[in-house]
């Protein structure tokens, strides 16, 4: 049983079972399957032959302590964990779907995850205005205790790039995030594949621009080692970027220093 490093939340994960427990309570989550991101891998021949029913990762949403969701609830935000499996889909890493998110009244607003345990990789990219292109691929690399701002307007996929450990990370976004699969749909995926040999382009997309390669570290207001969930409580006005639109622009730039 590994105790996650996100006091005062009290996660626990049982990487043998795969189950999350918070608060001594085992958590149910909603479970991607294979079958579900079929249409966004790199390997078809692995893709016809694998087991559709294959669980890839598990999401739990709302999480937080009975104590502090009135304070949550009010701030507009939602804190989610998410815990991926380690394992190859072919020669690529385990992944999410990846997705774009719709606009919250009127403004595109950023994310703000925590790698609570392994390693990550966040491929994000940004569109073209009227088009499902793009003219920019970042691949942000964390590992436990780094936080990762995903900017307004940039489309991300998880990768997690360990054959033996799962990741685990907590984000923190507004609740009325919704999000649009419709453009990793069409181009079967993200510009880039993450395999165990590097990055393969996706030829789906019109010459896909060089992803810039960044090592995530700290950022700004948010110690590595203290979670994010305590940031919070501790200084909720640190937050408002998640949900004002009017600091939206701040956050992108605090995204490129990633």
């Amino acid at each position: 049983m590994l105790k996650l490093r996100c006091a005062p939340l009290d996660l626990k994960y049982d990487d043998l079972a795969q189950e999350l427990f918070f608060e001594g309570k085992k958590l149910v989550p909603q479970t991607r399957l294979l079958g579900q991101v079929y249409d966004a891998l790199h390997d078809e021949l692995f893709a016809a032959v694998a087991d559709q029913k294959t669980p890839l990762y598990y999401m739990y949403r709302g999480v937080a302590r009975k104590r502090d969701e009135e304070r949550i609830r009010k701030s507009g935000l939602r804190f989610d964990v998410t815990v991926m499996l380690p394992m190859l889909l072919g020669k690529e890493f385990n992944k999410t779907f990846g997705h774009y998110h719709e606009k919250i009244r009127g403004a595109e607003v950023p994310e703000l995850y925590e790698v609570l345990s392994g390693s990550a990789h966040f491929l994000l990219q940004t569109r073209r205005p009227g088009s499902s292109e793009v003219d920019e691929v970042r691949l942000v690399k964390a590992r436990e205790g780094d936080k990762v701002i995903i900017p307004p307007g940039f489309g991300h996929i998880t990768v997690n790039p360990s054959k033996t450990k799962a990741l685990v990370t907590l984000k923190a976004a507004d609740k009325g995030l919704v999000t649009d699969y419709h453009a990793f749909i069409e181009k079967k995926g993200g510009v880039y594949y993450d395999l165990v040999d590097g990055l393969a382009a996706n030829h789906g997309y019109e010459k896909p621009p060089k992803a810039k390669v960044l090592k995530q570290i700290e950022v700004r207001d948010f110690p590595k080692r203290k979670c994010i969930y305590r940031v919070f409580l501790e200084n909720p006005e640190r937050f408002q970027f998640l949900t004002s639109t009017e600091n939206a622009a701040g956050a992108a730039e605090a995204g490129k220093k990633n």
